[in-house]
């Protein structure tokens, strides 16, 4: 009861509690552009164990549609929220949500978004609650925003701008002041960086994923948005390191341009790509790219505008929002009633956060099986498949960038002609043995020691497990009789 009390209560405040539709989590699409979104539970109960839903939600009169998340609650590292930008779960992956960590407020780029929930066999919780509505296509972001919440660039986009500010602090030195806002262009005789300094700016961060030349526009002649006021912009190599330093004043732009005449857009561009109308004093030298670069982008409304921006690529180089795989040598191998998952990462790792592992269910959907951490300087991994059967077992990795990015390696296979019929670890064994077993058959289990002394005996049935407790036993050799089977053990 507690969510849908917050929730009509926000939603009071905006006039909509009243009549507001609910959508609950399901299997399923709906076009609307307003409404409440509950996991399976609804407004006041839990969702369910074992859930594997896909819902997807589009917008209504060719809009966007966004999703605002007023709480959040799932089991932490066992139940899993993937939100995707599209129409279904092979559009681009926004992010997977865990815990309390609320995915906050989403918008749609393509009119749709679509959600996958799963959750585990044990333990529940409130799930969430979330309003819908929708805005215009491609707007972006409206924001005073700092350099480390810098927007990724992911294609062409037009992104709404306003007399905004600068964000928490003013990261830009002084013109001339600092390397990193000199004034006097890094590239070209043109007029230099930001001589401004940070005035209602806005920050991107672009990704390169495929080699060659970067060129760009902001706010060329194209309709409805064509530039009406003076854009200033600088541009910087990113790394993690990259916002302290430019706040630092210590590292210098790799391309910029305080922008006069202010209109014909302004970038990147060589002589011959340069917009319509755009002068050549407004536009860069193209910049040669490789595979893995990122740039930052301080983008400056000087004039105090309120409208939007369009941002135009036109070089050779790609952009998206994944970066390099970066993992080598992926395999996955049985071990007994198990498959064990192994993939190995580079030393030179740059952009890596953690690794999801994925069990394909059926041709369009995969199950978390497990969530991987990465190590800085581990270059060895292995997640486990508990749930291994007989047939083709295919499985992919999905890397998560620190930068919320991600990208697929290629699926791997295991092909499975037969499950052992029982297997046990650990051997030794300290304190509890564990035997795997097949739910559809009976076992009788019987331990002895080297005397041939019956020290424990039990049949179990529809069991995926069975644990001995070994630790009242002394040290020694025994044997693990499983029906007819015999095999021998170590008890430390």
């Amino acid at each position: 009861m507690k969510k849908l009390i917050l929730s009509c209560l926000i939603l009071f405040l905006t006039g909509i509690c009243t009549n507001a539709q609910t959508y609950i989590m399901t299997n399923g699409t709906v076009s609307t552009c307003s409404g409440l979104f509950y996991d399976s539970g609804g407004a006041s109960g839990n969702y369910a164990n074992n859930e594997n839903f896909t819902y997807t939600i589009c917008a209504t009169g060719g809009q966007c549609v966004r999703v605002s998340f007023t709480s959040f609650n799932i089991e932490s590292g066992y139940d899993y929220l993937y939100i995707y930008n599209g129409p279904s779960t092979a559009s681009p992956l926004i992010g997977t949500y865990t815990g309390t960590t609320s995915p906050g407020v989403i918008t749609s780029t393509t009119g749709c978004l679509t959600f996958r929930f799963t959750s585990d066999y044990i333990i529940t919780a409130p799930g969430w609650t979330a309003t819908i509505t929708c805005v215009p296509c491609g707007s972006g972001p409206v924001t005073a925003s700092n350099c480390t919440d810098a927007v990724t660039v992911c294609t062409n986009l037009t992104f709404a701008v306003d007399p905004n500010g600068f964000g928490t602090i003013n990261e830009i030195c002084p013109a001339g002041t600092c390397a990193a806002n000199p004034n006097t262009n890094p590239a070209s005789s043109n007029y230099g960086c930001l001589l401004a300094g940070e005035l209602n700016s806005t920050w991107l961060l672009v990704t390169i994923t495929a080699p060659g030349t970067l060129e760009f526009s902001f706010g060329d002649n194209t309709t409805p948005y064509p530039q009406s006021g003076c854009y200033d912009w600088s541009m910087w190599p990113y790394s993690a390191t990259a916002c302290s330093q430019i706040l630092a004043g210590t590292l210098a732009p790799i391309r910029c341009n305080w922008n006069s005449p202010c209109n014909g857009g302004t970038g990147i561009a060589a002589p011959a790509n340069i917009p319509p109308g755009g002068w050549a004093t407004n536009f860069e030298p193209p910049l040669t790219v490789t595979t893995g670069q990122q740039f930052v982008i301080c983008f400056s409304n000087y004039s105090g505008l309120t409208t939007n921006v369009p941002l135009r690529f036109f070089g050779t180089a790609g952009i998206a929002c994944t970066l390099p795989i970066e993992f080598l040598n992926a395999s996955a191998i049985q071990k007994g009633k198990e498959g064990r998952i192994l993939w190995k990462a580079p030393n030179n790792t740059q952009y890596t956060k953690t690794y999801l592992i994925e069990k394909q269910v059926s041709n369009n959907t995969w199950e978390v099986i497990s969530n991987v951490a990465f190590v800085s300087g581990q270059t060895s991994y292995e997640a486990t498949d508990k749930k291994l059967h007989v047939g083709n077992n295919v499985y992919r990795i999905t890397q998560i960038h620190k930068d919320g990015g991600y990208g697929y390696a290629e699926t791997i296979e295991l092909n499975v002609s037969e499950l052992p019929a029982f297997t046990f670890y650990p051997n030794p064994v300290v304190n509890i043995l564990n035997l795997q077993l097949n739910t559809t058959q009976t076992y009788r289990v019987a331990i002895l020691n080297t005397a041939g002394q019956l020290i424990y005996n039990n049949t179990v049935n529809n069991l995926n497990e069975l644990q001995v407790d070994m630790s009242k036993f002394s040290a020694g050799n025994y044997w693990l009789r499983v029906n007819e089977e015999i095999v021998p053990f170590v008890k430390q």
